[in-house]
């Protein structure tokens, strides 16, 4: 004897008690089989990326494969005029950048306006400069419409302005200026000794007073984008996981990416928080390999900039003072070395 068969809304609702849900997909295998889908309203049109020919001479409809979205960009940066010889090759950079991200790009000029210093005979100090104020602030204007007759040529999205340091450092004040900007595009030295010291006032300043990520870029390196190769000087700290996060946009639009470890022995937990951030950049559809490299007797730095070297890397990305910023400077470190003797761009955060 045939047994009833129960309603299917007596079906469903035992399913719902089980824990299971079904769904009929039989509405939606035509559309993705190639059947007619309607058009979008307003639109009077399908999207489909091919016909072929069907049953009676009819065209049906083929649509578009689903294409993951580029959803990591930058859409703000900021880069100040320094003063140094790489100015220009940090501008030209940070052009490609915009271009690359349709982002819109800050041009800062900085004006000091120091302490005025008055005579020994005199009370009280002028507070205007004795005119010397002016003089800074047409100077400053000179080189704010040369920056902008340079970027006219440019099809990004651009602003440029000048910032005055009054009674304060040009770094502190542009620092204070980027609190809005996705990355900051810095001018590196290159290895080069002079500078040194505004390099590193400009760079303390806009990593850990801004809390944005420091692009710094060598003279004479401009990479072309998107990157072909990327690298990432892994250690578990919070410094190095903020720049990966922070430098995912670039990371996204590398061709390949190495997350390099770098010890002096069996440092088995960092490899397994780096075998993990390499699974999450996986994650993120960026094909990323592990690199286990040895020190020996030579510094960190100067591996990791070595392997870059010989491996064509375009892009470092390393997290910014892990320990004491005065500590690192004075007696060295990490970060103290990739900032002044790297030949290539460094993406710093903190």
């Amino acid at each position: 004897m045939r047994a009833r068969s129960r309603p299917r809304a007596a079906n469903a609702a035992a399913g719902h008690r089980r824990g299971l849900i079904r769904i009929n997909t039989a509405r939606a295998r035509p559309a993705l089989m190639g059947g007619r889908r309607r058009p979008r309203a307003g639109t009077g049109t399908t999207q489909a990326s091919a016909t072929r020919a069907g049953a009676h001479g009819q065209a049906a409809h083929r649509p578009e494969p689903i294409r993951p979205r580029r959803t990591h960009m930058y859409k703000d940066l900021m880069i100040p005029m320094t003063g140094s010889a790489g100015d220009a090759d940090a501008l030209r950079l940070a052009v490609k950048l915009a271009a690359r991200h349709s982002a819109r790009l800050s041009v800062l000029e900085s004006v000091d306006l120091p302490v005025p210093i008055g005579h020994a005979w005199d009370m009280v100090p002028d507070p205007t400069g004795g005119g010397v104020y002016e003089a800074l602030r047409e100077r400053g204007q000179q080189r704010l419409a040369e920056l902008k007759a340079r970027l006219d040529d440019e099809t990004v999205c651009w602003d440029a302005r000048a910032v005055e340091a009054l009674y304060a450092d040009a770094p502190h004040t542009v620092a204070r200026e980027a609190f809005d900007a996705d990355l900051c595009v810095l001018a590196g030295s290159g290895g080069r000794a002079d500078g040194a010291a505004a390099l590193h006032a400009w760079f303390t300043a806009l990593l850990l007073e801004s809390g944005r990520p420091v692009l710094v870029v060598p003279p004479a390196i401009g990479p072309t984008l998107p990157l072909r190769r990327a690298m990432v000087a892994w250690q578990p700290t919070r410094p190095t996981a903020r720049a990966v996060h922070d430098a995912l946009p670039l990371l996204a639009d590398a061709g390949l990416v190495e997350l390099v470890v770098i010890g002096r022995g069996d440092d088995e937990p960092a490899l397994d928080s780096a075998r993990r951030m390499v699974a999450h950049l996986v994650r993120h559809s960026i094909p990323t390999d592990l690199v286990n490299l040895r020190a020996g007797e030579r510094s960190v730095a100067e591996v990791l900039l070595d392997y870059a070297e010989r491996s064509g890397v375009q892009l470092l990305v390393a997290g910014g003072y892990g320990h004491s910023r005065l500590r690192e400077w004075v007696l060295g470190g990490v970060t103290r070395e990739l900032l002044l003797s790297a030949q290539l761009p460094v993406f710093f955060g903190h």
